[in-house]
């Protein structure tokens, strides 16, 4: 009965052995795709900085144009008081003056015309700027939910650490089983209660988890929408300035004649410097998001490294159960030279630890087939993500992760099977060792 109850415990040994090396696997997985995570927005960031020198560019650009143009104003205006000066020598007769009056005031409507386009021309601008500013909130809510899974794959890691100090407790009530039977059957049966806590509270994280990727992938589908209406937008506003230099063409050669309309285009100039330093003041607030934004990533590769750190705690703990289950194997030996009388049974017993043993090497099998399936579809998954945008990435990552919360489930819950198949087995050699 001793002898039994040891490999079984050897066996128990070996299955949570196996278990620790799947969450160890499936955690460097999570933090594989962590840092996938992190370089994804390193690059998001990077591509909003070129934009952003872009705009830059387009701004310094269109201040040029308009020193230029406000050059070639002051040209005219000095050609004009020349023609002044000619004019106070020539006398003009009145029907000449009116008709002139009359063009003047035609073209002083045409004018006003032209002013209200270049208006509207600047509102778009402006409107461009606000939505850069939006895209900027969007990417900072990004970054606060990321936070919010990192903090949740955090509570999951400890809730497995607390899984793990359980298991310790069960391998060291198994080790009193030869001693006190009773006592076992009733700390197994608190376990099991445990166990079942614990499968409703991951169960309770893993709706939780669905329900934010759910709200992830609203926020990530009205993303691009904005990203669509930007690049409509900014398409527009590239045909109106060349509508606009157009104009402004067609409006130098005009105020050659022209004397009354210098003032108002003095008026435009100071109007458009104005508007001009708004963009800038709002490109510096823009600056200073991305800044922030690259703070927010230094944070997040923090946390990943508190990750790997509780990662090599796990492996620790791993190491130790490999040096329990060779105490226990330590252990069989020892019974084995006490039951030289029982030649028969301990025959029988080898044949069974045999028959496991060729079961576990058919898992081990199983699972090396499904880690080289692993290794294949991820190569191909890095070959496809490759040509596929950022927000698609970001989906699947979180995809990703829903399915490894499942395997985690799935986990907990053959092992709740097993649990109670060895109370089982553990009430059954009790009430043998009774008869």
């Amino acid at each position: 009965a001793e002898l039994s109850t040891i490999q079984e415990e050897l066996t128990l040994s070996k299955t949570q052995l196996l278990e620790v090396e799947q969450r160890l696997s499936s955690r460097d997985s999570l933090v594989d795709e962590l840092t996938g995570e992190l370089n994804l927005k390193k690059t998001s960031e990077t591509q909003l900085k070129e934009d952003m020198a872009a705009l830059q560019n387009l701004f310094v650009t269109t201040k040029e144009e308009l020193q230029e143009k406000v050059s070639e104003l002051e040209s005219a205006r000095l050609k004009l008081q020349e023609e002044e000066k000619l004019k106070e020598s020539v006398e003009v007769a009145l029907k000449g003056q009116e008709a002139q009056f009359v063009a003047v005031q035609e073209e002083l409507t045409k004018l006003k015309a032209e002013k209200e386009i270049l208006e509207g021309t600047v509102e778009d601008l402006t409107v461009n700027a606000k939505h850069f500013k939006e895209l900027s909130t969007d990417l900072e809510e990004k970054l606060k939910l990321s936070d919010e899974n990192f903090n949740k794959t955090d509570s999951l890691l400890s809730q497995a650490l607390s899984n793990n100090s359980e298991l310790e407790q069960k391998v060291k009530s198994l080790e009193d089983l030869h001693n006190e039977s009773g006592a076992v059957a009733a700390t197994a049966s608190q376990r099991s209660l445990e166990l079942e806590g614990h499968i409703e509270a991951t169960n309770a994280a893993a709706e939780e988890a669905k329900l934010q990727l759910r709200e992830l992938e609203t926020r990530f589908i009205a993303a691009e929408q904005k990203n669509v209406e930007l690049e409509q937008q900014l398409n527009l506003a590239q045909l109106k300035a060349n509508d606009a230099e157009r104009d402004v063409t067609e409006f130098s050669e005009k105020i050659a004649h022209l004397d009354a309309k210098l003032k108002d285009a003095a008026e435009e100039k100071n109007l458009i410097n104005s508007l001009l330093q708004e963009h800038m003041d709002k490109v510096s607030q823009l600056e200073s998001d991305l800044i922030q934004s690259s703070n927010q990533n230094s944070e997040l590769e923090e946390k990943l490294k508190t990750v790997n750190e509780k990662c090599s705690e796990h492996e620790d703990r791993a190491t130790m159960y490999n040096e329990r289950s060779r105490e226990l194997e330590d252990l069989i030996q020892s019974s084995h030279s006490k039951s030289e009388s029982a030649e028969k049974k301990v025959s029988e017993l080898e044949l069974l630890l045999e028959t496991e043993k060729y079961r576990i090497q058919e898992l081990e099998q199983q699972i090396s087939t499904l880690e080289k399936r692993c290794s294949d579809s991820e190569e191909n998954s890095n070959k496809h993500l490759d040509n596929v945008s950022y927000l698609t990435s970001e989906l699947e990552v979180f995809r990703e992760r829903t399915s490894s919360l499942e395997s985690t489930l799935q986990a907990a819950n053959e092992k709740e099977i097993e649990v109670k198949d060895s109370l089982n087995a553990v009430t059954d050699e009790k009430k043998k060792l009774e008869d």
